[in-house]
Formats: structure tokens, sequence, C-alpha cells
């Protein structure tokens, strides 16, 4: 209640109270947390919660790419893989998506590609938007219109976010065709 409301302090007063935390309570602070534009407090928050015993689960890893991302801390966010390899957690949109975007955020466009190509059949529009934004912010604009064009090649169908990604990876590479042929090809 208190996170949902940006009120941090009480947040945290309150679950400093809880006589018993379990993973959904740790989460929802770090999640919260996160949320109050703290990733650090977010990430510690994690890493506490699995000092004391509590295993995570995937909307934790979620909240650890996040606050990673935010922090642009790519040693943290490997060691969050690592939790996540460690666990065995298998692959789910949501947390691959969060991983993707963390190594894009931290620079490492090919662990990003990697961590993408890794997710096999479980890549949704979200996913393929999520890659062609990172190669986009990392200055690969060419790389980003391979992967749009890998995608639909596959049979994905983009979105309206993805088609705006798309046309600023050709703004910023200065590619005014491809940037015309997207537009032509928008429904």
């Amino acid at each position: 209640m208190y996170l949902k409301s940006q009120c941090l302090i009480d947040g945290r007063k309150a679950f400093e109270e809880m006589a018993y935390k379990d993973v959904v309570t740790w989460t929802q602070m770090a999640s919260g947390s996160l949320l109050c534009g703290q990733p650090e407090m977010a990430f510690e928050l994690v890493e506490q919660m699995r000092l004391m015993g509590v295993e995570p689960n995937k909307f934790t890893l979620v909240v650890a790419f996040n606050a990673c991302a935010n922090m642009v801390a790519l040693e943290r966010g490997r060691k969050a893989h690592v939790w996540r390899v460690k666990h065995g957690f298998d692959m789910d949109e949501c947390v691959d998506n969060a991983l993707v975007d963390m190594y894009s955020k931290c620079g490492r466009t090919d662990d990003a590609w990697k961590a993408f190509c890794a997710m096999g059949d479980c890549r949704s529009t979200v996913s393929w938007t999520t890659m062609i934004t990172a190669f986009t912010q990392n200055g690969l604009p060419q790389e980003a219109l391979s992967t749009f064009d890998r995608m639909v090649e596959e049979g994905v169908e983009p979105d309206r976010i993805t088609f705006v990604c798309v046309l600023y990876a050709c703004s910023q590479g200065g590619l005014v065709d491809e940037a015309w042929r997207c537009f032509s090809s928008m429904k």
C-alpha cells in the first residue's frame, strides 16, 4: 500500500517490522524501491533476501535485472544472470526481456543478442522490439533494421511501438530509404 503511493520510507518501516518475510514481500519491497527511483536499494534488498535464505522467483529476477539496467551495473546484472542459471528457471518472456534490456543498457549488445537468441520460440513482439531498441540505443541502426527484417521474416507481427523504434533507428543512422520502406509497411 505504501509503495504504490510512493511512500518508500513508510513502506520500508512496515517491511522492517514484519516478523515473517517471504519471497513475495521481499520482491514487493524491492519492486517498490525501484518504482520510487531507488534501484540500488532494490538490488540490495534482493541480495539481502538471498542471504536470508529466501530463494528468488521470476518476479524477483525481473526486479534485479531492471535495477541493474537503471544503474548501468553490468557486474551486478551478471550476478543476477548467474542466479537465474543456478536456480534453473525455465525460459520466461518477462525475465528474458528484462535480461536483454539489462545487457543493452549496460552497453553489451553482444550479450543482449545471446540472451535474445537463447529465447528461441519464446520471443514475442515485445522481445523483438526490445532487441531492436538495444541496437538503436547502442548506435547500431543497421543491426536494428536487420533484426526488424528478421522479425518480419519469422512471421512475428510488429506493433506500433516496434515501428516507432525502427523509425528511430532509421533517424539515428540517416537511413531515409529504409524509413520510407518501414513507413509504407505500417498497417
